[in-house]
């Protein structure tokens, strides 16, 4: 979803009178989840992290700094432990228990409270909040539960560079916040909301959280977005290449103002402004095969199908001498590596025995371009303008 960092800066702002406080645990209840896709958020939620490098682990291990509880998911203590380094953790009973240390719980999975706040540590990188130990038959899933604002501490400097201006982390914190109220809402995955890679946002527990971090999500606390009384799917990624693509045109579906593309002009210090990298016909045809995607015959043509205003389309056509063939845009960018083929927003030309794509951007370019937001902020835009820019005709609201 993402390339970038975030965290951010606000003073004024536009508040709503809200009639449902959330009580929001490890599940999203249906009224929960009512409330937030009318736009209703009062109190701070917890987000369930799913860690990238700590899932289908046949034994794990926690450091803690504190002493513990263990508790089941309904918050009823099961067990307690005393600060130690590398406290094993292990399925049991064909995924139907979890060990953690010495003691063995039935429950499929159990959540280790701290008895204070950073106290958590996963192979040497620091964690707020508490950890799901989640068995599924003899592997372990671990899952960092923790309140959104110090999430957002830890999303913020993994996602854009800390040394940047305040005034762009503060619109990068703001759309992170926004995006994962609404993951949170959505409550479509497997016990957690989202990931720790760039499938949701980058979060790494504590690694990249400092004062100036802290100092950003604090100055926009609880800030969030909000379009036609429901939380807004706040998209960004690193560089738009002038102008931010449509969410439509990127991802399908109906299209609405806030992500329908904006001018930009401010992401040209990025070094994906514009790009240019070239791919050998035969390692195209190979890539798509490999994908799922075999084209038949000697490749000549590549195009974005119908490009929105930042250039992206939800579709590639190739076309050989055999036949036409559609490829999902995003597929497509994925057969040939989304390192290699910055973005969807190219022109494609063949030269003998290769293909010279010339782009723009680096990223999906929907919602938020990070390069543009430093970009803005050099200019003198305040966090509010910034978040204008890039989602016009979103409301702002506030949760205390």
């Amino acid at each position: 979803m993402i390339r970038g960092s975030s965290r951010w800066f606000f003073a004024s702002m536009l508040t709503t009178t809200l009639s449902a406080i959330l009580i929001f645990h490890f599940s999203c209840a249906s009224d929960a989840q009512r409330a937030y896709s009318q736009g209703l958020v009062q109190a701070e939620p917890r987000v369930r992290v799913l860690l990238s490098r700590h899932t289908g682990l046949r034994t794990g291990a926690i450091d803690l700094s504190s002493s513990y509880e263990v508790r089941g998911l309904d918050g009823k203590q099961l067990g307690r432990g005393t600060a130690a380094k590398a406290i094993p953790l292990a399925a049991a009973s064909g995924g139907r228990a979890v060990k953690v240390g010495e003691q063995t719980f039935a429950a499929s999975a159990v959540e280790i409270v701290p008895g204070r706040d950073a106290a958590i540590a996963l192979g040497g990188t620091g964690y707020r909040g508490s950890i799901i130990v989640r068995a599924k038959g003899d592997t372990i899933d671990l899952i960092n539960s923790v309140m959104m604002e110090s999430y957002l501490g830890g999303v913020v400097g993994s996602e854009m560079p800390l040394s940047w201006s305040e005034a762009a982390l503060g619109a990068q914190v703001i759309a992170a916040r926004t995006y994962a109220l609404n993951e949170v809402a959505g409550s479509r995955r497997d016990g957690f909301d989202v990931h720790d890679t760039d499938a949701s946002q980058v979060y790494h527990g504590m690694k990249n959280e400092n004062e100036k971090a802290r100092r950003v999500v604090e100055a926009t606390r609880g800030q969030y977005l909000v379009f036609e009384g429901k939380v807004l799917k706040a998209f960004f990624s690193s560089t738009c290449g002038g102008h931010t693509a449509s969410a439509a045109s990127v991802f399908g579906g109906s299209e609405i103002r806030p992500l329908a593309g904006s001018e930009c002009g401010a992401c040209s210090a990025s070094k994906w402004h514009r790009w240019t990298v070239d791919f050998p016909v035969a390692t195209i045809a190979t890539k798509l095969a490999q994908a799922g995607y075999p084209v038949k015959g000697d490749i000549r043509q590549i195009e974005v199908v119908n490009p929105g205003p930042g250039g992206h389309g939800t579709e590639v056509k190739v076309v050989s001498t055999e036949e036409s063939k559609r490829v999902p845009a995003g597929k497509f960018r994925g057969a040939l590596g989304y390192s290699e083929l910055r973005s969807t927003a190219f022109t494609a030309t063949r030269e003998d025995d290769s293909f010279r794509f010339e782009g723009r951007g680096w990223g999906h370019g929907v919602g938020l371009c990070q390069y543009g937001a430093e970009g803005l902020a050099k200019r003198g835009k305040t966090t509010r303008e910034i978040v204008e820019t890039y989602y016009p005709g979103a409301e702002l609201q506030q949760y205390r």
